[in-house]
């Protein structure tokens, strides 16, 4: 039949291509373009044969989930992180540092705002005994210029997603609001609390998004209260 000469011809040139890889592909993609224009237009219509196109895969929605079987998640997403407070790597069977804690929220262009806490006073570290000054709540863009940019990099940070989807897209303004209304308490820093920890555990129970972290408990001074008329 002539289509089944156009396919034979059109193998051969693919197999001459092939060796030049990206070459190849295209022809392979002509081959099987030519080989279903001429089945279809076969004059005896003994051979002929109903192209099939495959129906593109569907576009990600923002805050759901992909279509496709085992895909990922698009849209927003809410993680709790923990940076080493001391800057000491762990030592096994030994008593583990103490964490600090900070949201990462992603909106559906996969941009990062951090949402975090710390002392007003920048320069505590300079006064002795030190001066915290009150709990300041932040939030701006995430990045390696940002406090909580980990100095390693965020690949080995203890993280856990809190909330995606649809539902992590709604939080972003109440955690906009928290932040002014913690700061408008003008609550005092302190160590063990109120602090920046108490700061993540205030936004996650105002907003409502579960309050979980990637550390124990026990190793996040602060943890265990929330910021007091925040």
């Amino acid at each position: 039949m002539r289509s089944h000469s156009v396919n034979r011809r059109l193998a051969a040139v693919v197999g001459a291509l092939a060796v030049t890889g990206a070459a190849g592909a295209t022809a392979a993609t002509l081959f099987h373009s030519g080989a279903a224009h001429a089945d279809a237009a076969s004059a005896d219509g003994t051979d002929q044969q109903t192209a099939q196109v495959a129906a593109p895969p569907p576009s990600p929605v923002p805050g759901q989930v992909n279509p496709q079987a085992g895909g990922p998640t698009f849209g927003c997403r809410i993680d709790v992180r923990a940076n080493n407070a001391l800057g000491i790597p762990e030592v096994a069977n030994r008593t583990p540092p103490p964490y600090h804690l900070y949201i990462i929220f992603r909106d559906t262009s996969v941009e990062e705002d951090v949402y975090r806490g710390g002392p007003s006073n920048k320069n505590w570290q300079s006064s002795f005994p030190p001066q915290f000054g009150t709990v300041l709540a932040e939030t701006g863009p995430y990045g390696p210029r940002s406090d909580d940019w980990p100095p390693n990099g965020t690949a080995n940070v203890p993280s856990v997603t809190v909330e995606e989807g649809e539902a992590a897209c709604q939080k972003q303004p109440c955690l906009n609001n928290e932040v002014t209304a913690i700061n408008n308490t003008q609550t005092p820093y302190k160590i063990l609390g109120p602090n920046s920890n108490s700061t993540v555990r205030t936004l996650l129970q105002r907003c409502g998004v579960p309050q979980n972290i990637p550390v124990s408990p026990s190793t996040a001074p602060g943890w265990g209260m929330t910021i007091p008329g925040a």
